[in-house]
């Protein structure tokens, strides 16, 4: 019979398996975890999505019609253009649609200067992916187990990659519409 007043295993024992959990769960599994992203290519596939979303969210320029006279007169009547010409190309639509232009020129050009800052944001977006998925406690499991047991949120690593670039926790940067 087993004495009550003490463990069934030794202290040494004990300690030993205290410090094998806590080094697979500080150490060896994020090491592991940060390899075996290394390895697949999520980085480069990441990235090309991410720059592939903001493509897509890329609003297309407004087409102001022009309002000179070769384009009127001239594209109704073309016998009409050296008219056109005779009196220097006058714009009918007077100094609004030049203003009008200027504002669409100058809208397209903060948009793809705040569309390249979340371009290059793109990395970094990822990068938080995979440290959110580096930080899972079932990795420690995986290293525990040798790499024998494959914990259930590990299986399908691409989905937990992906998941995690849209959670909350990497997504503060999306400021896409």
């Amino acid at each position: 019979m087993f004495d009550q007043n003490q463990l069934p295993v030794s202290g040494g024992l004990l300690l030993s398996g205290l410090v094998y959990a806590g080094t697979c769960l500080f150490i060896t599994g994020p090491l592991i975890a940060t390899r075996t992203i290394e390895n697949t290519p999520w980085q480069s596939v990441c990235e090309a999505g991410v720059k592939a979303e903001i493509d897509a969210a890329r609003t297309p320029p407004k087409v102001i019609p022009k309002t000179d006279c070769r384009s009127l007169v001239g594209g109704l009547f073309p016998q009409l253009t050296g008219l056109c010409a005779k009196y220097g190309n006058p714009d009918f639509g007077g100094p609004a649609t030049e203003v009008l232009r200027a504002q669409e020129r100058a809208r397209q050009t903060l948009e793809e200067k705040r569309l390249a800052l979340i371009a290059d944001s793109s990395a970094s977006r990822c990068d938080c992916a995979t440290q959110v998925v580096v930080q899972d406690k079932a990795w420690a499991l995986y290293a525990g187990g040798l790499r024998l047991y494959m914990p259930p949120p590990l299986r399908d690593l691409h989905a937990r990659l992906t998941s995690a670039l849209y959670s909350p926790t990497c997504s503060y940067q999306r400021d896409l519409p």
